[in-house]
């Protein structure tokens, strides 16, 4: 049935129906690595796309914290970028 109604709302509408297509669930945590990845090929520091991605006031007030939990999350979007650039996408892919 959801084929049918798909294809009929994209005849009518020129569009797919968004409730047959949820937002992947990953999708906002992906978005913050591909960002701090691009960032880090520019050649940003980890503070500077820290500022671009968590926003000033944020940074000024956790980059400093001894937990280092801001600057572990930037760390590991850089690092998981990284990865998925160096083939393993195919895997995020499947």
């Amino acid at each position: 049935m959801n084929g049918l109604e798909c294809l009929n709302t994209l005849c009518t509408t020129g569009q797919l129906p968004e409730r047959l297509f949820p937002p992947e669930a990953r999708g906002s945590r992906l978005r913050l690595v591909l960002q701090a990845l691009d960032g880090s090929l520019a050649g940003a520091s980890q503070r500077e796309i820290a500022t671009a991605l968590m926003g000033r006031q944020r940074v000024q007030a956790d980059w400093t914290d001894p937990g280092d939990h801001l600057r572990d999350r930037i760390r590991r979007a850089i690092r998981r970028g990284r990865v998925l650039m160096n083939c393993n996408y195919r895997d995020f892919l499947a």
